[in-house]
């Protein structure tokens, strides 16, 4: 039994209200001015009716109109499905009207629930964002508003489970494991409160199971685009097959949990929000080193992409969010304050594709390469045997959040010959041993698939760059004989030649293993011939390498 407690507290009753359909409804395109220059596009959808108890007098049309502030927007999954488009050809006949029966079903509901709401403005991507006929310049620009337009909205309202536009938002569902009967305790023939009841135990039971399958592992939230929406929006409501369900800053609920779900439902970590609560101040840069941003990459890269050149634009908005909180550099989906330890991601190797045809980032960027990423979280005990000296990236417009056309980082390290092996004991993957100065590296993460390395390993063509050690605090089961703890773990940057008269290489993954101290050391010392490594310059023991 739980006390009872208004219908989402927060969150207006959804209803018919048959007040809230009183106005004309229309998509809108806004200009943002300021000093009485046009500076930016933005774009929304306003929304109403003439007639207010008939669904056909509703008037939807794309209409310019200046510092409109509040909206909701509307996430969906694309799907194979063909929706209707904002494009150059049809953007003046979208100005006039847009006739209600062209509107997929998805976008119907959509007005539904906005009107419901009681707001008069939605914003949907493929209607107000030109998608064809304009070399993307308005997609460009758009999107780098992005951050602005999340952030600003009123609610996100997404259909959690639509598998494209023409599938409802909402869903025929047994209200069963939901149904809730008041009960009252009575004192002396007085009401001293009122409780909820369930009527069916699952609910109760199965509360973590309904938010993990129906919002966190629903099917829009598969999409990458979705992931800025839900860090970035100061509220979401998630149309699922079986619940509406609430997320905020402040609580996340649902029809069974309406006042909030308890602590004591989850059993791990449920959502991603949290990560991007950065608060102002010296410890700004521990909280994104702290791992926030690199589980913000690992989650964002285990979703789905239709375009391959989104890589950077569709988590651009969470970029801006951060770099607006932290000041820090922004280089090609990592940060500079501590570019040193998100280098060495990693690509899960159940994960591992080809390399993308078209270029989309440099080689030593996540962006690159297409899988769920990994990223190393330094702890106070890492040490670091390299150091970023300069870079440099080609952006492809002024927005350096978004897509780019080249790259390179100037490192100092020592740069060691590496041979890289096939490791049969594995049977369901392909994995790969390393040798480097004679010892084997046996953890070898490639970033892209490859069969083999016979070719590369004759040609001498593989190198390796010692990056990190990180200090185990972890001690051994069984003493060993020359100390109680694990050994530390030294990290590899796994590269290819490019240019060797230049000094140039790509990055190919990483490889890992644990050395003992005296291992580390004999490591990292002279080998006869070092000097002549490909190189810009080698001076004072250290190779000065470029990776693009």
């Amino acid at each position: 039994m739980f006390p009872r407690r208004p219908y989402w507290d927060q969150v207006p009753n959804l209803r018919s209200r048959s007040s809230l359909l009183r106005n004309g409804s229309h998509i809108v395109k806004r200009f943002t001015s300021v000093t009485n220059q046009l500076l930016r596009l933005e774009l929304g959808i306003l929304l109403g009716s003439s007639t207010v108890d008939h669904w056909q007098a509703l008037k939807v049309a794309v209409l310019l109109s200046p510092n409109l502030r509040s909206s909701l927007d509307h996430i969906h999954c694309w799907g194979q499905a063909k929706c209707l488009e904002l494009t150059v050809m049809n953007y003046n006949q979208l100005l006039n009207d847009i006739p209600l029966s062209s509107l997929p079903q998805l976008y119907k509901d959509a007005v539904y629930a906005t009107r419901q709401l009681g707001q008069r403005y939605i914003w949907i991507d493929s209607l107000c964002i030109i998608q064809e006929g304009d070399d993307c310049k308005d997609w460009q620009t758009e999107v780098s508003l992005m951050s602005e337009v999340y952030s600003n909205s009123f609610c996100n309202i997404a259909a959690a489970s639509a598998s494209d536009c023409n599938h409802s938002m909402f869903s025929s569902r047994d209200r069963t494991p939901i149904e809730q009967e008041t009960v009252s305790l009575v004192v002396n023939d007085r009401e001293i409160s009122s409780w909820y009841v369930f009527t069916s135990d699952r609910g109760l039971h199965d509360g973590r199971e309904f938010w993990e399958k129906e919002v966190t592992n629903s099917l829009v939230n598969t999409r990458a685009w979705v992931v800025q929406e839900r860090l970035l929006s100061a509220r979401s409501l998630y149309f699922g097959p079986s619940q509406v369900y609430w997320q905020c800053d402040e609580k996340d609920a649902m029809e069974i949990w309406p006042a909030g779900i308890p602590d004591f439902v989850w059993g791990r970590r449920r959502n991603i929000k949290p990560d991007l609560k950065l608060t102002q101040g010296d410890s700004v840069i521990r909280q994104i080193s702290d791992c926030r941003w690199q589980y913000i990459i690992q989650t964002y890269s285990t979703c789905d992409m239709t375009n391959p050149r989104d890589k950077l634009p569709a988590i651009s908005a969470i970029a801006k969010r951060v770099r607006s909180i932290t000041n820090d550099q922004y280089v090609v989906g990592m940060w500079l304050s501590i570019l040193e330890q998100e280098l060495l991601w990693s690509v899960d190797y159940e994960c591992l594709k080809p390399r993308p045809k078209d270029y989309r980032a440099p080689s030593w960027s996540w962006a690159a390469v297409d899988g769920t990423v990994h990223s190393f979280c330094r702890n106070l005990r890492s040490e670091a045997f390299f150091t970023i000296e300069d870079w440099d990236i080609d952006y492809l417009t002024e927005d350096d959040t978004q897509q780019v056309k080249g790259g390179w980082l100037r490192l100092r390290g020592r740069l060691m010959e590496m041979t890289l092996m096939e490791n049969t004991l594995y049977r369901n993957f392909k994995a790969f041993t390393s040798w480097v100065n004679g010892l084997q590296i046996s953890y070898v993460r490639l970033d892209t698939i490859h069969d083999a390395f016979d070719q590369e390993n004759a040609d001498g063509s593989l190198y390796c760059l010692p990056t990190m050690v990180n200090k185990s605090e972890y001690y051994l089961s069984d003493k060993d004989e020359r100390a109680h703890k694990a050994p530390p773990r030294l990290s590899f940057l796994v590269l290819q030649i490019v240019d060797r008269e230049k000094g140039v290489f790509s990055r190919l993954g990483i490889c890992e293993n644990d050395f003992y101290r005296d291992e580390i050391d004999d490591l990292l010392g002279y080998r006869e011939g070092e000097e002549d490594f490909p190189c810009e310059k080698y001076e004072d023991g250290y190779h000065h390498i470029r990776i693009i």
